[in-house]
């Protein structure tokens, strides 16, 4: 039986498949009571729903279609398997155009796990679209406003977030600037004072370094042609360029992708060479400066390495090759030292199927799946080993739907580096682990369960009174209540999340540990 997302699908389920109904329903209709079956239906339909909303949350992938005569997000359902579904209704009009071509390296599309918010470039018309997830489903709805120009020229757009969802950073390639939006609770985005800043030359691929400090920048043009701007983002979102800022990569081509570690201190830079998979690596300091590591940059089987992206657990780094041969493009997989240092995965690069000039990557939160936006409008799934190797899933790849330029990629929920730590109030659950971590000015919050990586994020109103710091945010689709002793380091908080019209899911946390005995799930 299919997993219904929708309450009209379960009871259709539920009363035509499910043989122990099909009987109760059959003595209730002898007996001519129509009420009492519409209640059972419902009724068992109802905690199927429940059960449905408990299981691990779904994956999801998205892609920036590029469309020029109208932009679109193409959505799907990812399975255990790694086949990939269409989410009904997809294609998602961005409400903007696309080009249909560009440089193969920006990241075009990008979201918010914290803020369950989808981030689209439209190149076309030189505006982002703005998407808010439902978790559930995957649908895409619009957020007021949405598009928002970045006040650059059209052309090449790549877009990065902080981790806490609190600035959106768009890199104008044509404009050598770069537009920085303040992110409100409903996604509506608004330029920070200052917008847009002066990038010092044409960028390509933006990256911003998991504890929000700075925000890095491929170089394509301007200052040294193989070099990685760094500049520091102040509480207001405004960007300064780092002293010795752009810096160079030594034997480097042509930085175009970036990634970084979750500790914020190695940067990983891959080149579109023409030639060999180059990779540079630098250390990254305190003020944000960059060293090339040792034995940087290195050299690997595959052909003019484009986009780089770091595994969840960051054993591994995957390198498109956007030139393996006239029909396709292979994946370097590399082994990541402590140091940063890279080793090729026997039997890399691997082969591509069906997928010509990769241009988006992505995992899953668990890095089981590596998905893989084509510039041939498909997606490929590759099953991640633990050495890994990679092996494509059934029925790779898999067609978006729309005839555009690049499908620059992003994965809901996504690799995560414990963004809890962002939030000075911490409630953690002893029993179930679960966590809701807040900001006791802002009011910004998140809940995870740490079972499955289900998240719920938002701002809400906080309360000071005698001892008690309080947070509530209700919504069509949340009622938060939480209350915390500041004093005892405890609290109690419930949470509640809108699965379907009318019906709820409820979460508690007890007995909680202070912030400072951890914030992250597993510890």
């Amino acid at each position: 039986m299919k997993t219904p997302n929708t309450l009209t699908n379960i009871v259709s389920t539920v009363s035509c498949n499910t043989p122990g109904f099909a009987w109760a329903s059959h003595s209730i209709k002898q007996r001519g009571s129509s009420t009492r079956i519409r209640n059972l239906l419902w009724a068992s339909a109802f905690s199927m729903l429940l059960a449905v909303a408990a299981q691990a949350q779904n994956t999801f992938v998205y892609t920036n279609d590029d469309v020029a005569s109208g932009n679109t997000v193409s959505g799907f359902l990812v399975a255990s398997n790694g086949v990939l579904t269409a989410i009904p209704g997809s294609p998602f009009p961005t409400g903007g155009t696309g080009t249909g071509f560009g440089l193969f390296a920006a990241n075009r599309v990008t979201l918010s796990t914290v803020g369950r918010f989808l981030y689209a470039a439209n190149t076309g018309s030189g505006s982002v679209g703005v998407f808010s997830i439902n978790p559930i489903s995957g649908l895409l709805a619009p957020v007021p406003g949405s598009p928002f120009s970045t006040g650059g020229s059209p052309g090449d757009l790549s877009l990065a977030v902080t981790a806490d969802n609190k600035f959106l950073f768009c890199g104008n390639d044509f404009s050598s600037t770069i537009s920085v939006f303040a992110i409100a609770s409903n996604g509506s985005l608004s330029p920070v004072p200052g917008s847009p800043f002066a990038a010092g030359g044409a960028i390509d691929g933006i990256s911003v370094t998991p504890d929000g400090r700075f925000l890095s920048a491929a170089m394509l043009f301007g200052g040294p042609t193989a070099s990685v701007a760094m500049f520091s983002i102040s509480s207001n979102g405004a960007l300064a360029a780092v002293p010795g800022s752009p810096f160079a990569g030594p034997g480097a081509v042509e930085i175009t992708g970036i990634d970084i570690n979750c500790a914020s201190n190695l940067l990983f830079a891959a080149n579109a060479t023409g030639g060999p998979t180059v990779v540079n690596v630098f250390n990254i300091a305190s003020a944000g400066v960059l060293t090339s590591i040792s034995g940087s940059p290195f050299t690997f089987g595959g052909l003019n390495s484009n986009v780089p992206f770091l595994s969840p657990n960051e054993k591994f780094l995957f390198v498109s090759n956007q030139f393996s041969n006239a029909n396709e493009g292979s994946i370097t997989v590399l082994n990541v030292a402590a140091n940063g240092s890279l080793t090729e995965v026997a039997g890399s690069p691997f082969a591509n199927p069906g997928g010509v000039f990769p241009c988006g990557l992505g995992t899953d939160t668990a890095g089981k799946f590596l998905f893989v936006g084509n510039r041939d409008n498909v997606v490929s799934v590759f099953s991640i080993a633990n050495n890994g190797v990679l092996t494509p899933a059934p029925g790779s790849p898999f067609v978006t739907g729309q005839a555009g330029g690049l499908s620059f990629l992003a994965v809901y929920p996504g690799k995560s580096c414990g963004s809890h730590n962002s939030f000075n109030t911490c409630m953690k659950d002893n029993a179930t682990g679960d966590i809701l971590a807040f900001d006791s000015v802002s009011g910004a919050y998140q809940y995870t369960r740490c079972s499955d990586g289900f998240s719920i994020a938002g701002t809400g109103a906080v309360r000071s009174v005698g001892g008690v710091l309080s947070l509530t945010d209700n919504r069509p689709d949340r009622r938060i209540s939480a209350g915390f002793l500041t004093g005892q380091l405890t609290g109690n908080a419930t949470i509640m999340f809108s699965v379907a019209q009318g019906v709820w899911q409820t979460f508690s946390i007890h007995d909680t540990t202070s912030f400072g005995k951890g914030c992250s799930c597993g510890k």
